[in-house]
C-alpha cells in the first residue's frame, strides 16, 4: 500500500517533479436551494414565496479554501452537509447563489473555454455493460477525441497500471463490482483532465479492493501530477490517502493534515478526532466565536 498516512505535516508534503501551486480557489462560496413543497403547487405556494414566507434550503455558506496542483485533498462532513453541492458546482453542474470557485485563475462556472476538459468526474457508471472493457475505453477515448493511437496507448498504459489487463475482452457486466468500479476509473483516468472530481468513489467495496484502487491511483499521481479531489464518509480512508482534508458542515470547518488534526483532537485516529471536532461545532452556540474553527490550516 502507498503510504501516504506518513505524509503528514502541517506544510503540503512535495512529489517529485511537482510544484503544488494553488490550482483551485473556493472563494466565500454560498448556495441555496429553494424550497421545495410536497404534492401539487398551487397558488398559496406562490403568494407564500412571494411574501417569503418560504425559507430556502442552505447548502453551503461563506466556504473559501485552496487545493494546490498534484496533491490528494479529501472533503469531509456529515450528511447533508453540501459536499456533493460543493463538488457539483466545481463541476459546473450547479452554479452558486454567491461566491465564485476559480481553477487556475478562470471562473468555472463562466468561463469555460479555459477550463473545458481540464475538470473531470468519476462519471462512467453509466458504461453500457454489454461491451468488452476494450471497446468501452476506446469509446471513452473517442468521446475526448484522442486520435486512435493515443487511445491504445492510454489503455496499455493504465490497463497495466491498475492490473486489468487480463480483462480487457470481458463484458463489464460479467465483472465483480470492485472490477467494475476500476474500469471506471481507467475511463475516468483516459480523459487526461488535470483535476479529478470523486464523489463517495469507493462506496461499497470490500476494504481490499479500496487499498488496491489507493495504491493504483497514488502511482498515477506520482506520475502525472494530477490533482484529485475526494469526498468519502469514510474516515479511514482518508487518513490513509489524503494530503490535506476540509471539513464543512453546510460552512467550513477546518483545512489541515489528517494527522494535525489527531494531534489539535488528541486522538488516536482520524474518524475519532472528526467526531469530536463534530460534537464540538454543534454544540457552540449559533454566532459565536468557536463556530468557526481554524486548526491547522495551511
Amino acid at each position: 500500500m502507498l503510504k501516504r498516512v506518513e505524509r503528514v505535516s502541517a506544510e503540503v508534503p512535495k512529489r517529485a517533479n511537482h510544484s503544488y501551486r494553488e490550482i483551485l480557489e473556493v472563494e466565500d462560496l454560498t448556495k441555496f436551494y429553494p424550497p421545495v413543497r410536497r404534492g401539487i403547487l398551487g397558488f398559496r405556494d406562490l403568494l407564500d414565496t412571494l411574501r417569503g414566507r418560504r425559507e430556502d434550503v442552505l447548502a453551503l455558506e461563506h466556504v473559501s479554501f485552496t487545493v494546490r496542483s498534484g496533491e490528494w485533498f479529501g472533503l469531509l462532513g456529515p450528511n447533508g452537509s453540501g459536499k456533493t453541492t460543493l463538488c457539483n458546482i466545481i463541476l459546473d453542474i450547479t452554479t452558486p447563489t454567491s461566491g465564485q470557485v476559480r481553477f487556475d485563475g478562470h471562473d468555472v462556472n463562466r468561463e469555460h473555454g479555459h477550463t473545458r476538459g481540464r475538470l473531470c468526474p468519476m462519471q462512467y457508471q453509466f458504461f453500457h455493460d454489454r461491451v468488452s472493457v476494450r471497446d468501452g475505453l476506446r469509446q471513452t477515448g473517442a468521446e475526448w477525441m484522442l486520435p486512435r493511437k493515443e487511445i491504445e496507448a492510454r489503455i496499455d498504459w493504465l490497463v497495466d497500471l491498475f492490473e486489468m489487463r487480463d480483462k480487457l475482452d470481458d463484458w463489464v457486466i460479467r465483472l465483480s463490482g470492485g472490477m467494475q468500479r476500476k474500469v471506471w476509473l481507467i475511463a475516468t483516468l483516459m480523459s487526461g483532465a488535470e483535476f479529478l472530481v470523486f464523489d463517495e468513489p469507493t462506496w461499497g467495496l470490500d476494504v481490499f479492493t479500496r487499498r488496491t484502487l489507493y495504491r493504483e491511483l497514488g502511482q498515477f499521481m506520482e506520475k502525472t501530477g494530477t490533482t484529485v479531489f475526494w469526498t468519502t464518509h469514510n474516515l479511514q480512508e482518508a487518513q490513509e490517502t489524503c494530503d490535506r482534508i476540509a471539513i464543512i458542515d453546510n460552512r467550513l470547518i477546518t483545512v489541515t493534515t489528517p494527522k494535525k488534526l489527531m494531534e489539535d483532537m488528541h486522538k488516536a485516529n482520524l474518524e475519532e478526532a472528526f467526531v469530536q471536532l463534530l460534537r464540538g461545532e454543534q454544540e457552540s452556540p449559533v454566532g459565536s466565536d468557536s463556530g468557526t474553527t481554524r486548526i491547522g490550516t495551511s
